[in-house]
């Protein structure tokens, strides 16, 4: 998914100095997570997740596989003891 420029919505009016940036994309969480471990070791993260299987223009993983994939990069890259997961749903 494209993240890279938000063109004719109100968040480019309210940032207008903002430059877009065609093609950016939205890092994977194992991306983040491994830029935060470069950076830090002792970062917490809180991860919100979002899930709204009412809006099918925003395809998702239902709850528990969506949870399970969370888990794993957790896992994966060492972040289990330095996370907390929200979801409000």
């Amino acid at each position: 998914m494209s993240a890279g420029s938000c063109r004719g919505t109100d968040y480019a009016a309210e940032f207008s100095r903002q430059k877009a940036v065609d093609g950016t994309r939205i890092p994977s969480l194992s991306s983040v997570l491994r830029l935060v471990r470069s950076v830090r070791s002792d970062v917490i993260i809180r991860l919100e997740v979002k899930y709204d299987p009412t809006d099918a223009s925003l395809p998702t993983l239902e709850r528990e596989p969506l949870t399970r994939a969370l888990i794993d990069v957790l896992r994966r890259e060492g972040f289990t003891k330095q996370a907390y997961i929200l979801c409000f749903d």
